[in-house]
């Protein structure tokens, strides 16, 4: 899940600039609905093995990556720049509605229907690819020159050279080691070392998922009265 990251991500922006990013955004959609409801199928018709796991959460991150660089891009296109801080807000409430109840839902989905609850995940995908189609198009597609290489240097390059986006890299690399340990290590020891049912795990993680909302909410109130920088960085040391 996390191994795209590096593999993918310096590449996503690249891949984002040279198609239209909406159509983009469409086709990331139909491969994780595809590879979301591959594992159930998968499972019913007997062939469901761990390889075929691997490829599928490989499909979904890879194509998770290059969605989230695109849409990311989409919001500048078009919202106008003074309501960029409240777009983003609204986006990280909207997904944090989504951490505080899903889990809580993954859970009481996965008591009724089993392996049919990937299928619910699957049709996420599709609400979110017809959404896009419905949207009208915004910005223009680029005609970027050069190989991709080249741009990708240039883009390395432009990154480490800026003192304030060198900085936000290494907080990120840093913030980001630290993710992959959590979430593994958590099941693990809700489950075997706890006992706790799937629903009880589901339940946790919304109320934790609770204070993610609540920082979505007060976030343009805060970057107002501190600053975008100082925001990032008492969040992060905050996290």
């Amino acid at each position: 899940q996390y191994l795209g990251i590096p593999l993918i991500g310096p590449l996503a922006g690249v891949l984002v600039d040279r198609f239209d990013n909406r159509l983009t955004l469409i086709a990331c959609d139909i491969i994780r609905l595809v590879a979301a409801a591959a594992m159930p199928v998968a499972y019913w018709l007997g062939v469901l093995s761990t390889p075929l796991l691997f490829v599928c959460v490989a499909l979904i991150s890879g194509a998770t990556i290059v969605f989230t660089v695109g849409y990311l891009v989409a919001v500048p296109a078009t919202v106008p720049k003074p309501q960029l801080v409240r777009a983003y807000s609204r986006l990280e409430g909207t997904r944090s509605v989504a951490e505080v109840s899903g889990p809580s839902l993954a859970a009481g989905l996965y008591h009724v229907f089993g392996a049919a609850a990937l299928l619910v995940d699957a049709a996420s995908y599709l609400v979110s690819a017809i959404c896009y189609r419905l949207m009208k198009p915004w910005g223009r597609q680029s005609a970027p020159t050069g190989s991709a290489w080249s741009r990708l240097s240039i883009g390395f390059r432009l990154n480490w050279t800026d003192p304030v986006l060198r900085r936000v890299i290494v907080a990120a690399v840093v913030l980001n080691s630290g993710g992959p340990i959590f979430v593994t290590v958590l099941p693990v020891l809700a489950y075997r070392g706890l006992g706790v049912s799937v629903g009880t795990l589901g339940a946790a993680m919304s109320v934790g998922a609770a204070g993610a909302l609540v920082g979505a909410l007060v976030a343009p109130k805060i970057s107002e009265r501190l600053g975008t920088g100082r925001t990032m960085a008492w969040a992060l040391l905050l996290h």
